[in-house]
């Protein structure tokens, strides 16, 4: 195969070159595993690059051997825990450690799951099921738990959710169900607060929100600056409750 030919072809990335080192009859499997120029794409991207980096990674390229796998678990498996532990010098495999990798791996993965949920679904409302109810909804005392996507060390407090109905209500628990949605995500404090409260005024198009969150962050305390107790307080007011004095003083009333 010429190799001229391979390097104008638009579907290998540069990283991938290092096929070429391969015996030719084994880089004719890694190119036939490509998809074609007019194939459909199914990956990650929009592009083909993107498609067939996504297809090379499945190949384990060796010593010149080329095996097929299959597609990689998104997760961060046992095996990966099992080499954090050995990097900080610990060994996986005395006593006290040796399902340790699991349970991580699970916490993780319900530390995660809000990825996997959807505010749409969490925000089914109720035409009128407040008899017309005209006053403001709220929610104090939400526990929030989360972890921050600089350090990945969690931060944990209190939200307070309310909302000013126009002809539609949810759930109660919904708000706390929307609260752990977005905190069970890699966060700061400043976007899940936006984040809570864009999705309620979208969903439900109340004629006000209103959100506060109140939250404690090991990042601070456990590391850098360490200092113990400190409280962060971040909060959101959509609608009537950024344009109306009144209104709004009445909701920080309700928050205390």
């Amino acid at each position: 195969m010429d190799v001229d030919v391979l390097q104008n072809a638009s579907f290998l990335s540069r990283r991938d070159w290092r096929i070429l080192h391969i015996p030719l009859p084994q880089l004719i499997i890694c190119v036939t595993l490509l998809p074609a120029p007019g194939d459909p794409i199914t990956g990650m991207g929009a592009d083909v690059s993107k498609c067939s980096v996504d297809t090379l990674d499945n190949l384990h390229l060796n010593k010149g051997k080329v095996t097929m796998t299959t597609p990689r678990d998104s997760e961060f498996g046992v095996a990966d825990w099992q080499r954090l532990l050995r990097s900080i010098g610990e060994d996986p495999e005395r006593q006290g450690l040796t399902d340790t990798p699991n349970r991580v791996a699970r916490a993780w993965a319900h530390w995660m799951r809000g990825y996997k949920q959807d505010p749409a679904t969490i925000l089914k409302t109720f035409a009128d099921g407040g008899e017309c109810y005209d006053e403001l909804i709220v929610v104090r005392q939400i526990p929030v738990y989360s972890h921050c996507e600089h350090h990945l060390a969690p931060f944990f407090g209190h939200a307070t959710v309310g909302y000013l109905p126009s002809g539609h209500i949810v759930g109660l628990s919904k708000l706390t169900r929307l609260v752990n949605c977005f905190a069970a995500r890699l966060q700061v404090q400043e976007r899940l607060t936006q984040q809570i409260a864009q999705s309620l005024l979208e969903h439900l198009q109340p004629k006000a929100v209103g959100v506060i969150i109140r939250c404690r962050h090991m990042c601070m305390e456990s590391r850098g600056i360490a200092v113990v107790g400190e409280e962060t307080v971040t909060s959101a007011m959509l609608g009537d409750l950024k344009t109306n004095a009144a209104q709004r003083a009445e909701f920080l009333a309700l928050a205390e």
